[in-house]
Protein backbone atom coordinates (compact mmCIF):
# COMPACT_ATOMS: atom_id res chain seq x y z
CA UNK A 1 0.00 0.00 0.00
CA UNK A 2 0.66 3.82 -0.15
CA UNK A 3 2.08 3.46 3.67
CA UNK A 4 4.65 0.60 2.58
CA UNK A 5 5.91 2.43 -0.52
CA UNK A 6 6.55 5.50 1.27
CA UNK A 7 8.67 3.38 3.70
CA UNK A 8 10.27 1.50 1.34
CA UNK A 9 11.52 4.76 -0.47
CA UNK A 10 12.99 6.27 2.91
CA UNK A 11 14.87 2.70 3.08
CA UNK A 12 16.52 3.40 -0.33
CA UNK A 13 17.08 6.84 0.84
CA UNK A 14 19.32 6.16 3.82
CA UNK A 15 20.87 2.87 2.19
CA UNK A 16 22.45 5.26 -0.34
CA UNK A 17 24.25 7.03 2.39
CA UNK A 18 25.15 4.63 3.98
CA UNK A 19 23.26 4.75 6.83
CA UNK A 20 21.90 1.89 9.38
CA UNK A 21 18.07 0.82 8.16
CA UNK A 22 16.82 0.96 11.58
CA UNK A 23 13.67 2.55 13.22
CA UNK A 24 15.37 6.35 13.72
CA UNK A 25 17.19 6.68 10.36
CA UNK A 26 14.28 5.88 8.68
CA UNK A 27 12.28 7.77 10.67
CA UNK A 28 14.29 10.78 10.05
CA UNK A 29 14.38 10.22 5.94
CA UNK A 30 10.45 10.17 6.20
CA UNK A 31 11.25 13.60 8.09
CA UNK A 32 13.04 14.60 5.85
CA UNK A 33 11.01 13.70 3.08
CA UNK A 34 7.58 15.35 4.96
CA UNK A 35 6.27 11.77 4.81
CA UNK A 36 6.56 10.69 8.51
CA UNK A 37 2.95 10.87 9.63
CA UNK A 38 0.97 9.85 6.33
CA UNK A 39 3.15 7.06 6.76
CA UNK A 40 2.24 5.90 10.00
CA UNK A 41 4.67 8.19 12.09
CA UNK A 42 7.79 6.19 14.19
CA UNK A 43 5.18 3.66 16.33
CA UNK A 44 4.23 1.82 13.21
CA UNK A 45 8.13 1.52 12.09
CA UNK A 46 8.67 0.31 15.19
CA UNK A 47 5.70 -2.32 15.19
CA UNK A 48 6.55 -3.45 12.08
CA UNK A 49 10.24 -3.69 13.48
CA UNK A 50 9.36 -5.97 16.46
CA UNK A 51 7.75 -8.52 13.88
CA UNK A 52 10.82 -8.93 11.53
CA UNK A 53 13.52 -11.07 11.69
CA UNK A 54 16.72 -10.22 10.54
CA UNK A 55 20.43 -10.91 10.06
CA UNK A 56 20.79 -7.41 12.63
CA UNK A 57 18.68 -9.44 15.18
CA UNK A 58 21.21 -12.71 14.52
CA UNK A 59 24.35 -10.84 15.39
CA UNK A 60 22.63 -9.11 18.52
CA UNK A 61 21.59 -12.85 19.69
CA UNK A 62 24.32 -14.61 19.15
CA UNK A 63 25.89 -11.77 21.06
CA UNK A 64 24.21 -12.01 24.01
CA UNK A 65 24.75 -15.70 24.00
CA UNK A 66 28.44 -15.27 23.45
CA UNK A 67 28.38 -12.84 26.57
CA UNK A 68 26.65 -15.43 29.08
CA UNK A 69 28.68 -18.34 27.99
CA UNK A 70 31.94 -16.65 28.86
CA UNK A 71 30.38 -15.03 32.27
CA UNK A 72 29.11 -18.66 32.77
CA UNK A 73 32.71 -19.70 32.47
CA UNK A 74 34.13 -16.97 34.79
CA UNK A 75 31.69 -18.51 37.45
CA UNK A 76 32.73 -22.08 36.75
CA UNK A 77 36.22 -20.93 37.43
CA UNK A 78 35.79 -19.08 40.56
CA UNK A 79 33.93 -22.22 41.46
CA UNK A 80 37.18 -24.33 40.87
CA UNK A 81 39.07 -21.72 42.72
CA UNK A 82 37.55 -22.22 45.60
CA UNK A 83 37.91 -26.21 45.14
CA UNK A 84 41.00 -25.73 44.41
CA UNK A 85 42.84 -23.67 46.75
CA UNK A 86 42.27 -26.29 49.72
CA UNK A 87 44.57 -28.58 47.68
CA UNK A 88 48.05 -29.00 49.33
CA UNK A 89 49.73 -30.05 46.27
CA UNK A 90 48.90 -27.06 44.71
CA UNK A 91 50.66 -23.39 45.10
CA UNK A 92 48.86 -20.17 45.42
CA UNK A 93 50.99 -19.14 42.67
CA UNK A 94 49.59 -22.33 40.44
CA UNK A 95 46.05 -20.94 41.09
CA UNK A 96 46.64 -17.53 40.52
CA UNK A 97 48.90 -18.18 37.02
CA UNK A 98 46.31 -20.46 36.02
CA UNK A 99 42.95 -18.26 36.79
CA UNK A 100 45.25 -15.18 35.30
CA UNK A 101 45.72 -17.25 32.10
CA UNK A 102 41.64 -18.25 31.99
CA UNK A 103 40.76 -14.60 32.24
CA UNK A 104 43.03 -13.48 29.66
CA UNK A 105 41.66 -16.22 26.77
CA UNK A 106 38.28 -15.28 27.83
CA UNK A 107 39.16 -11.31 27.35
CA UNK A 108 40.32 -12.29 24.10
CA UNK A 109 37.41 -14.37 22.87
CA UNK A 110 35.13 -11.22 23.89
CA UNK A 111 37.19 -8.76 21.69
CA UNK A 112 35.31 -8.33 18.56
CA UNK A 113 37.32 -7.97 15.21
CA UNK A 114 37.11 -5.02 13.46
CA UNK A 115 36.90 -4.56 9.44
CA UNK A 116 38.65 -1.27 8.60
CA UNK A 117 38.28 0.53 5.48
CA UNK A 118 41.50 1.89 4.03
CA UNK A 119 40.10 5.76 5.14
CA UNK A 120 40.29 4.39 8.85
CA UNK A 121 44.05 2.76 7.96
CA UNK A 122 45.78 5.57 6.86
CA UNK A 123 44.33 7.85 9.72
CA UNK A 124 45.25 5.25 12.47
CA UNK A 125 49.26 5.13 10.56
CA UNK A 126 49.13 8.95 10.79
CA UNK A 127 47.93 8.88 13.89
CA UNK A 128 50.56 6.72 14.75
CA UNK A 129 53.54 8.77 13.29
CA UNK A 130 52.61 11.73 15.14
CA UNK A 131 52.55 9.74 18.80
CA UNK A 132 55.87 8.46 17.57
CA UNK A 133 57.54 12.39 17.00
CA UNK A 134 55.26 13.56 19.82
CA UNK A 135 57.10 10.77 21.89
CA UNK A 136 60.56 11.42 20.66
CA UNK A 137 60.15 15.06 21.02
CA UNK A 138 59.54 14.69 24.44
CA UNK A 139 62.34 11.97 24.96
CA UNK A 140 59.62 10.00 25.99
CA UNK A 141 59.76 7.19 22.75
CA UNK A 142 60.40 3.50 23.36
CA UNK A 143 63.85 2.67 22.01
CA UNK A 144 66.90 0.68 23.17
CA UNK A 145 69.05 3.54 23.56
CA UNK A 146 71.77 2.40 20.98
CA UNK A 147 70.88 5.01 17.77
CA UNK A 148 72.41 2.31 14.97
CA UNK A 149 70.12 -0.91 16.44
CA UNK A 150 67.07 1.84 16.22
CA UNK A 151 67.53 2.93 13.16
CA UNK A 152 67.59 -0.50 11.92
CA UNK A 153 64.92 -2.25 14.31
CA UNK A 154 62.20 0.90 14.44
CA UNK A 155 62.87 0.99 18.13
CA UNK A 156 60.68 -0.87 20.75
CA UNK A 157 57.16 -2.05 20.10
CA UNK A 158 54.85 -4.38 21.80
CA UNK A 159 56.40 -7.28 20.28
CA UNK A 160 58.81 -9.79 21.19
CA UNK A 161 62.56 -9.35 21.71
CA UNK A 162 65.01 -11.81 21.87
CA UNK A 163 68.74 -11.20 22.72
CA UNK A 164 70.75 -14.21 22.04
CA UNK A 165 73.86 -15.32 22.73
CA UNK A 166 76.66 -18.33 24.07
CA UNK A 167 77.42 -18.60 28.14
CA UNK A 168 79.21 -15.27 29.32
CA UNK A 169 78.42 -13.26 25.84
CA UNK A 170 76.73 -10.41 27.49
CA UNK A 171 73.38 -10.48 27.31
CA UNK A 172 72.62 -10.14 30.85
CA UNK A 173 74.67 -6.99 30.09
CA UNK A 174 72.61 -5.95 27.27
CA UNK A 175 69.66 -6.33 28.71
CA UNK A 176 70.81 -4.24 31.58
CA UNK A 177 72.25 -1.49 29.37
CA UNK A 178 69.20 -1.19 27.65
CA UNK A 179 66.78 -0.85 30.94
CA UNK A 180 69.13 1.35 32.28
CA UNK A 181 69.01 3.26 29.49
CA UNK A 182 65.27 3.61 29.47
CA UNK A 183 65.30 3.92 32.82
CA UNK A 184 67.45 7.25 32.70
CA UNK A 185 64.89 8.94 30.47
CA UNK A 186 62.24 8.30 33.11
CA UNK A 187 60.51 5.49 31.55
CA UNK A 188 59.29 2.71 34.07
CA UNK A 189 59.93 -0.97 32.92
CA UNK A 190 60.30 -4.39 35.25
CA UNK A 191 62.84 -6.94 35.12
CA UNK A 192 62.11 -10.65 36.13
CA UNK A 193 65.49 -12.16 36.75
CA UNK A 194 65.34 -16.03 36.91
CA UNK A 195 68.92 -16.66 37.52
CA UNK A 196 70.86 -13.83 39.84
CA UNK A 197 69.99 -12.50 42.94
CA UNK A 198 69.14 -9.53 44.89
CA UNK A 199 73.22 -8.56 45.57
CA UNK A 200 74.45 -9.86 42.03
CA UNK A 201 72.34 -7.80 40.55
CA UNK A 202 72.63 -4.82 42.58
CA UNK A 203 76.12 -5.05 42.14
CA UNK A 204 75.80 -5.48 38.33
CA UNK A 205 73.74 -2.05 38.42
CA UNK A 206 76.05 -0.19 40.42
CA UNK A 207 79.05 -1.30 38.44
CA UNK A 208 77.31 0.05 34.80
CA UNK A 209 75.85 3.12 36.60
CA UNK A 210 78.97 4.47 38.15
CA UNK A 211 81.91 2.52 35.96
CA UNK A 212 83.19 0.69 38.89
CA UNK A 213 84.75 -3.22 38.60
CA UNK A 214 81.47 -5.03 39.53
CA UNK A 215 84.44 -7.79 41.10
CA UNK A 216 85.82 -4.97 43.71
CA UNK A 217 81.63 -4.85 44.70
CA UNK A 218 81.13 -7.99 44.75
CA UNK A 219 84.38 -8.81 46.41
CA UNK A 220 83.74 -5.41 48.79
CA UNK A 221 87.70 -4.27 48.05
CA UNK A 222 86.43 -0.81 47.26
CA UNK A 223 88.42 2.30 47.24
CA UNK A 224 88.01 5.30 48.94
CA UNK A 225 86.02 6.59 45.85
CA UNK A 226 83.82 3.77 45.12
CA UNK A 227 82.87 3.50 48.72
CA UNK A 228 81.80 6.97 48.91
CA UNK A 229 79.97 6.62 45.43
CA UNK A 230 77.96 3.71 46.52
CA UNK A 231 77.11 5.10 50.15
CA UNK A 232 76.27 8.15 48.70
CA UNK A 233 74.30 6.89 45.71
CA UNK A 234 70.44 8.36 45.13
CA UNK A 235 70.69 7.88 41.71
CA UNK A 236 70.09 4.15 41.38
CA UNK A 237 67.64 4.43 44.20
CA UNK A 238 65.36 6.41 42.18
CA UNK A 239 65.66 4.13 38.68
CA UNK A 240 62.08 3.20 37.87
CA UNK A 241 63.54 -0.12 37.10
CA UNK A 242 61.20 -2.78 39.21
CA UNK A 243 62.66 -6.57 39.90
CA UNK A 244 61.50 -9.76 40.50
CA UNK A 245 63.87 -12.90 41.36
CA UNK A 246 61.64 -15.66 41.51
CA UNK A 247 63.43 -18.99 40.63
CA UNK A 248 62.25 -20.60 37.52
CA UNK A 249 59.23 -18.64 36.53
CA UNK A 250 56.87 -19.69 34.08
CA UNK A 251 54.98 -17.76 31.01
CA UNK A 252 52.01 -17.85 33.22
CA UNK A 253 53.65 -16.23 35.99
CA UNK A 254 55.63 -13.83 34.45
CA UNK A 255 51.67 -12.57 33.20
CA UNK A 256 50.67 -12.43 36.42
CA UNK A 257 54.13 -10.25 37.57
CA UNK A 258 53.78 -8.29 34.75
CA UNK A 259 49.89 -7.53 35.05
CA UNK A 260 50.76 -6.52 38.72
CA UNK A 261 54.12 -3.92 37.45
CA UNK A 262 51.97 -2.49 34.86
CA UNK A 263 49.31 -1.42 38.13
CA UNK A 264 51.39 -0.44 40.63
CA UNK A 265 53.75 1.52 38.89
CA UNK A 266 52.97 2.10 35.01
CA UNK A 267 55.88 -0.25 33.69
CA UNK A 268 55.81 0.35 29.57
CA UNK A 269 58.72 -2.30 28.80
CA UNK A 270 59.28 -6.18 30.18
CA UNK A 271 62.98 -7.56 30.38
CA UNK A 272 63.20 -11.18 31.15
CA UNK A 273 66.86 -13.39 31.89
CA UNK A 274 66.55 -15.34 30.35
CA UNK A 275 64.63 -18.03 28.80
CA UNK A 276 66.55 -20.78 29.57
CA UNK A 277 66.19 -20.87 33.35
CA UNK A 278 62.31 -20.70 33.02
CA UNK A 279 59.91 -23.21 33.89
CA UNK A 280 57.64 -25.08 31.74
CA UNK A 281 53.63 -23.93 32.11
CA UNK A 282 52.88 -26.77 29.36
CA UNK A 283 52.96 -30.58 29.44
CA UNK A 284 54.29 -31.51 26.41
CA UNK A 285 56.31 -35.32 26.76
CA UNK A 286 58.98 -33.67 24.71
CA UNK A 287 61.17 -30.99 26.19
CA UNK A 288 62.14 -29.52 22.90
CA UNK A 289 58.31 -28.73 22.33
CA UNK A 290 57.89 -27.66 25.95
CA UNK A 291 60.86 -24.47 25.42
CA UNK A 292 59.09 -23.91 21.95
CA UNK A 293 55.62 -22.90 23.82
CA UNK A 294 57.70 -20.15 26.25
CA UNK A 295 58.28 -17.68 23.57
CA UNK A 296 54.65 -18.24 22.30
CA UNK A 297 53.30 -17.11 25.37
CA UNK A 298 55.43 -14.52 25.62
CA UNK A 299 54.60 -13.08 22.03
CA UNK A 300 51.25 -13.28 23.79
CA UNK A 301 51.83 -11.51 26.86
CA UNK A 302 53.70 -8.24 24.98
CA UNK A 303 50.48 -8.25 22.40
CA UNK A 304 47.67 -8.28 25.78
CA UNK A 305 50.02 -5.98 28.11
CA UNK A 306 50.58 -3.75 24.92
CA UNK A 307 54.25 -3.48 25.86
CA UNK A 308 57.72 -4.76 24.74
CA UNK A 309 59.36 -7.90 25.91
CA UNK A 310 62.46 -8.43 26.09
CA UNK A 311 63.90 -11.88 26.36
CA UNK A 312 67.67 -12.86 26.94
CA UNK A 313 68.02 -16.88 25.43
CA UNK A 314 70.83 -18.58 25.31
CA UNK A 315 73.10 -20.53 22.74
CA UNK A 316 74.75 -23.92 23.15
CA UNK A 317 78.41 -23.67 23.96
CA UNK A 318 78.98 -25.35 20.50
CA UNK A 319 78.07 -22.67 18.61
CA UNK A 320 81.04 -20.63 20.81
CA UNK A 321 83.23 -23.57 20.63
CA UNK A 322 82.92 -23.02 16.76
CA UNK A 323 84.26 -19.70 16.30
CA UNK A 324 81.86 -18.37 14.11
CA UNK A 325 79.07 -15.67 14.34
CA UNK A 326 75.84 -17.06 15.43
CA UNK A 327 72.72 -17.26 13.12
CA UNK A 328 69.46 -17.57 12.75
CA UNK A 329 68.82 -21.25 13.22
CA UNK A 330 71.33 -21.63 16.11
CA UNK A 331 68.45 -20.56 18.03
CA UNK A 332 65.91 -23.13 16.27
CA UNK A 333 64.10 -24.54 20.12
CA UNK A 334 64.26 -20.97 21.81
CA UNK A 335 62.23 -18.71 19.45
CA UNK A 336 62.97 -18.19 16.33
CA UNK A 337 59.76 -18.46 14.57
CA UNK A 338 57.59 -16.53 17.23
CA UNK A 339 60.55 -13.69 18.13
CA UNK A 340 59.31 -10.51 15.88
CA UNK A 341 63.04 -9.33 16.46
CA UNK A 342 66.17 -11.28 17.07
CA UNK A 343 69.44 -9.65 18.08
CA UNK A 344 72.42 -12.09 18.37
CA UNK A 345 75.66 -11.30 20.33
CA UNK A 346 79.34 -12.47 19.31
CA UNK A 347 82.82 -11.55 21.03
CA UNK A 348 86.13 -12.20 18.79
CA UNK A 349 87.78 -12.08 22.63
CA UNK A 350 85.29 -14.66 24.04
CA UNK A 351 87.68 -17.15 25.01
CA UNK A 352 90.36 -15.04 26.11
CA UNK A 353 90.75 -12.69 29.51
CA UNK A 354 90.51 -9.81 27.43
CA UNK A 355 87.98 -7.55 29.53
CA UNK A 356 87.33 -4.93 27.05
CA UNK A 357 86.87 -4.88 23.27
CA UNK A 358 84.23 -5.34 20.40
CA UNK A 359 80.99 -6.65 20.96
CA UNK A 360 79.34 -7.59 18.14
CA UNK A 361 75.14 -7.39 17.45
CA UNK A 362 73.82 -9.15 14.55
CA UNK A 363 70.50 -8.07 13.57
CA UNK A 364 69.38 -11.29 12.48
CA UNK A 365 65.33 -10.91 12.22
CA UNK A 366 63.63 -7.03 12.26
CA UNK A 367 59.69 -7.91 11.57
CA UNK A 368 59.42 -4.32 9.89
CA UNK A 369 63.00 -3.06 9.79
CA UNK A 370 66.18 -4.59 8.83
CA UNK A 371 68.80 -6.80 9.23
CA UNK A 372 72.73 -6.28 10.05
CA UNK A 373 75.43 -5.71 12.34
CA UNK A 374 76.28 -2.79 14.80
CA UNK A 375 79.22 -3.02 15.96
CA UNK A 376 79.83 -1.93 20.18
CA UNK A 377 82.32 -1.07 22.90
CA UNK A 378 81.72 -3.63 25.66
CA UNK A 379 84.06 -3.69 28.87
CA UNK A 380 83.24 -5.84 31.38
CA UNK A 381 84.56 -5.13 34.08
CA UNK A 382 82.03 -2.54 34.46
CA UNK A 383 78.97 -4.31 32.17
CA UNK A 384 79.23 -1.01 29.96
CA UNK A 385 78.23 -1.43 26.15
CA UNK A 386 78.55 1.48 24.12
CA UNK A 387 78.02 1.49 20.54
CA UNK A 388 81.36 1.93 18.61
CA UNK A 389 81.26 5.86 17.33
CA UNK A 390 81.91 6.78 20.89
CA UNK A 391 83.07 3.94 23.15
CA UNK A 392 86.53 4.44 23.05
CA UNK A 393 86.59 7.47 25.14
CA UNK A 394 84.10 6.09 27.17
CA UNK A 395 85.56 2.57 27.65
CA UNK A 396 88.48 4.20 28.13
CA UNK A 397 87.49 6.30 31.40
CA UNK A 398 85.59 3.57 32.66
CA UNK A 399 89.75 1.62 33.26
CA UNK A 400 90.79 4.60 34.37
CA UNK A 401 88.13 4.96 36.74
CA UNK A 402 87.89 1.44 38.02
CA UNK A 403 92.14 1.45 38.19
CA UNK A 404 92.46 4.28 40.20
CA UNK A 405 93.79 3.35 44.27
CA UNK A 406 93.10 6.87 45.97
CA UNK A 407 90.23 9.10 44.46
CA UNK A 408 90.56 12.05 46.98
CA UNK A 409 87.28 12.42 48.89
CA UNK A 410 84.72 11.92 46.20
CA UNK A 411 83.96 15.51 44.69
CA UNK A 412 80.83 15.65 42.56
CA UNK A 413 82.70 16.51 39.49
CA UNK A 414 84.70 13.39 39.43
CA UNK A 415 81.44 10.90 38.81
CA UNK A 416 81.74 9.64 35.65
CA UNK A 417 78.04 10.41 34.73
Amino acid sequence: DNKHQMIFEAMGSAYHKNTNLDELSISDELGIMDKLESSGGLMYLMEISSKTTSAAHAEREAGVVKELAIKRGIVNRCVSVIQNAPDKSLTSSDIISDTIDFLSKAGQVNKRSKIYNMEELVQIGKDDIADKLNRRAKGDELTTGYAGIDRMIGGLRSMLFEIAGSPSMGKTDMTLNIARKMADRGIPVGFISAEMNEPEMIDRVWGLKFLINRTNITNAQLNEFEDATIYRDREVAKMPIYMDFTSKPTANSIRVKLMSMKAKYGIRAAFIDHMQVMGWHTNHKSENANWREIPKALKNIARDLDMPVILAAQLSRDVAKSKREPILSDLREAGEEDADVVLMLYREDYQTDSTSGELKVFIRKARGGQTGLVKCGYDRKTGLIAEEEWNQTTIKQAEQHTDRADTGHGDEDAYPF
